[in-house]
């Protein structure tokens, strides 16, 4: 079985996500609003790094490898965060553990996770985020998105430095693998 057709991709694509952004992808669509940009996410992030380096000879060292972690992101050293898109993958798995991350967004989770470490060692920190203020204390479940029929001209490299076309060339090889596996 070919994978795309008329310009379709005919194998089911996942994204995992939380209730949280479920009312926004219900009414707009997957995609057509990005919280990370939309709640200023990553300059929270950098604000948090900053301070947290501030008080660094006063931080564990699991605190330090959090920052450091946290300061590649902000610095766009880690690839996948440079991507602004919705991430969809054919992996079931994959999609469900990016929709265990607590806020259902990696970046949002992380920028929590530091916060609360900045906290709990006594950083002088504020989260003047209004969003992130209002979800802190908020519990949200998981949810998979099933994606199928995505026109192939939407697709796009999240780092790209790989093209698109050798993405396809290879979910068609191991496509034709789970085929042969499953009979």
């Amino acid at each position: 079985m070919e994978i795309i057709k008329d310009g379709g991709l005919m194998i089911p694509l996942y994204h995992g996500t939380s209730t949280l952004f479920l009312e926004d992808i219900l009414a707009k669509g997957l995609g057509a609003v990005n919280p990370i940009k939309k709640y200023s996410i990553m300059e929270t992030l950098g604000k948090l790094v900053h301070k947290g380096y501030e008080y660094i000879e006063f931080l564990p060292k699991s605190v330090h490898w959090r920052l450091k972690q946290n300061s590649d992101i902000v610095n766009q050293a880690v690839a996948n965060f440079r991507y602004s898109g919705v991430y969809l993958t054919p992996s079931k798995l994959t999609a469900v553990r990016y929709s265990r991350n607590k806020y259902g967004s990696e970046l949002i989770s992380n920028t929590m996770i530091l916060y609360l470490f900045l906290e709990e060692y006594s950083v002088p920190i504020e989260l003047d985020n209004d969003f992130l203020s209002h979800i802190i204390n908020c519990s949200y479940e998981p949810v998979v998105i099933i994606a199928s029929g995505v026109d192939c001209s939407l697709f796009q490299s999240e780092n790209n430095n790989k093209l698109v076309k050798d993405t396809f060339k290879q979910l068609q090889f191991f496509w034709k693998r789970v085929l042969i596996l499953n009979k």
